[in-house]
């Protein structure tokens, strides 16, 4: 008999690219800016299943809070954070929190919202469902079993998607978090008004003819920012984006075309 296992994509590219974390505190904005509010995602703020007793450490770049059966990091450099449990975490081994995924999403919203995610930015929550699966010899597994959920929250400024902004997290039935991961910075108050100007240009009827005459339609307008593992200067930029043989071309409101810097 042999094991398959079906878990999300985003898990591994995140536990590659996103690094741990733990700050001091998300940051404050002045009411009536429509600059995008920093968060972080604290480790006293967070229901991650450690495991204790707890000891700190520093370790490239990482300021790391290590349990039993975990470790939560924080970036120095980006406060992005990572927990990642244990192989042999008992956390693990407990069932989902529930069936049903948008139970699910709902539970994830309101942690990272009651811990301080700015409910106001917060634009969808998706789900990715974690199953496996056994068979014998090389015979493809002919039914799946369902293990567990993680749910992500996308980030929006203005109905304007900010892409590389994330917050997920995996609850099991005792309402511990398995693994989770947060990436929510500061998106400046330029950003997010060169944001609102493009999105109203998009609407202007001859606003839009001009700028398509230029650029491909069937793209979307959107918020880029440098990702959690971008060890540079970070920056954000406003794009219409559209995708085409495996390579998303990026386009700013005069119809030039652009790299992100962390493409480059």
């Amino acid at each position: 008999m042999h094991r398959f296992t079906l878990a999300c994509v985003f898990l591994a590219l995140a536990a590659c690219t996103a690094s741990p974390a733990e700050p001091t505190g998300s940051s404050s904005v002045t009411v009536g800016s429509p600059t995008l509010t920093e968060y972080v995602h604290l480790f006293n703020h967070s229901r991650f299943a450690i495991g204790s007793p707890t000891y700190q450490k520093s370790e490239a770049s990482i300021d790391k809070v290590i349990g039993d059966w975990g470790v939560f990091g924080t970036d120095q450099k980006t406060r992005s954070v990572l927990a990642l449990p244990n192989a042999d975490a008992p956390s693990r081994a407990r069932p989902a929190l529930t069936t049903d995924p948008a139970v699910h999403n709902a539970a994830v919203r309101k942690y990272f919202v009651d811990a301080g995610l700015p409910a106001d930015e917060v634009d969808s929550v998706s789900v990715h469902t974690m199953a496996s699966a056994s068979g014998a010899g090389s015979d493809p597994p002919t039914s799946w079993e369902f293990e567990a959920y993680t749910s992500t929250i996308s980030r929006q400024y203005d109905g304007v998607r900010v892409v590389e902004s994330h917050a997920w997290a995996q609850f099991n039935d005792l309402g511990e978090v398995v693994t989770e991961s947060v990436y929510w910075p500061e998106v400046s108050k330029s950003v997010a008004m060169a944001a609102t100007a493009f999105r109203k240009q998009l609407e202007d009827p001859a606003a839009k003819a001009a700028f398509f005459a230029k650029v491909p339609e069937g793209g979307r307008l959107v918020i880029h920012h440098t990702p959690a593992a971008w060890k540079g200067t970070f920056s954000a930029m406003v794009s219409y984006d559209v995708g085409g043989f495996g390579k998303t071309k990026h386009y700013d409101a005069s119809g030039w075309s652009f790299t992100l810097p962390h493409e480059g």
